[in-house]
């Protein structure tokens, strides 16, 4: 299925999932992956003409991409899961003022904090306030979720991004330094969109399956590749954090891509410093989207930048809502149930 063409003149990458019930098991199909630039495996070409490219963005190393983008915000929602799973609840007040932080007063039982003071901000240099958890959610405030994670061990966050298959695309391990929080290590949208997608499906996440039948040249059928699953998060916990997720799409950092056309979504926007990489995660129970937007070469900032009169760093939300209004008329969706209250407590 493919939706729309690429609206930014560098990159803008977008993935699009979609879950399939069949029998007893839950298959996420990957339904469109596009990006703004034209794809050749001629290297020659790609040389001589800069509107071509052999990497495919959405992908990790590996699999023909690249070594990734570090994700911002959207890495918080893993915050967020450790925080619910270690039965904390979204009305919690946390102090989100910014302030000079002691690294020594993380914990991290996989590699260790060390020491010294980390001189960090909220975006934008927005002061803070002391402030409910799912506030801190809506409006990501850095240092809510520093508050938050300074209550929790670093390793722990680290292991549920894993559980939802979310690795560097380069290989590596992630790392899981104060810093990481949000959102260091570098991914491939392809990680985060499956990531969402197992969120909507109740914390069953399954890798995504990009082929969908095979034949040999004399038409026989081949076993293509099955999609592994693992219950990455308890439904119940699951069903707190979509509540919390809720919040950036109606009325929070998220709500220039609410489709409102009916259909319940929740997501997560994310950003880097001067907005070198931007994103917009979000879904349906039918459809999970990832739209990043940057720039491909050097560490350029979309400040200041205009596309047709739209601002760069906004260019995301104009990508993401339209392929969902799409997807919605195409899938449907239910609203998502409601969670035990006391992860809203």
């Amino acid at each position: 299925v493919a939706f729309w063409p690429g609206y930014f003149s560098k990159l803008s990458a977008k993935l699009v999932a979609h879950h399939v019930h069949a029998a007893s098991s839950v298959v996420w199909m990957i339904l469109a992956m596009v990006q703004s630039k034209k794809f050749s495996n001629d290297p020659a070409l790609a040389e001589r003409d800069k509107s071509y490219t052999s990497l495919n963005f959405s992908t990790d190393r590996n699999y023909g991409g690249s070594s990734g983008f570090q994700p911002g915000s959207t890495y918080k929602i893993f915050t967020v899961m450790e925080w619910l799973k270690q039965g904390h609840g979204l009305g919690e007040m946390v102090d989100a003022r910014q302030k000079d932080l002691d690294l020594s007063k993380f914990r991290n039982s996989c590699e260790g904090v060390g020491g010294g003071i980390w001189q960090t901000r909220n975006d934008g240099g927005d002061k803070g306030r002391i402030m409910t958890v799912a506030d801190g959610i809506r409006t990501s405030m850095n240092h809510a979720f520093f508050a938050m994670a300074m209550q929790l061990d670093l390793c722990n966050i680290r292991k549920d991004a894993e559980a939802f298959g979310v690795h560097r695309a380069d290989g590596n391990p992630l790392g899981s330094t104060p810093a990481s929080v949000i959102g260091t290590n570098e991914v491939a949208p392809l990680s985060m969109v499956s990531m969402m997608a197992g969120v909507a499906n109740m914390g069953l996440y399954c890798s995504p399956i990009a082929i969908d039948k095979i034949t040999d040249f004399q038409g026989n059928e081949i076993t293509p590749p099955k999609s592994s699953c693992n219950q990455a998060l308890p439904k119940d916990v699951t069903l707190g954090l979509i509540a919390g997720l809720k919040g950036p799409i109606y009325g929070g950092t998220a709500s220039a891509s609410n489709p409102n056309d009916g259909i319940e979504h929740f997501g997560k926007t994310g950003s880097t410093d001067s907005y070198v990489n931007t994103w917009m995660l979000g879904a349906s129970s039918k459809v999970a989207t990832v739209v990043w937007v940057g720039n491909i070469t050097g560490r350029v900032s979309l400040a200041g930048i205009s596309i047709n009169g739209i601002a760069a760093s906004t260019i995301r939300h104009y990508i993401w809502k339209p392929i969902m209004l799409k997807a919605d008329k195409m899938f449907g969706g239910k609203p998502f149930p409601a969670p035990d209250s006391k992860f809203l407590s």
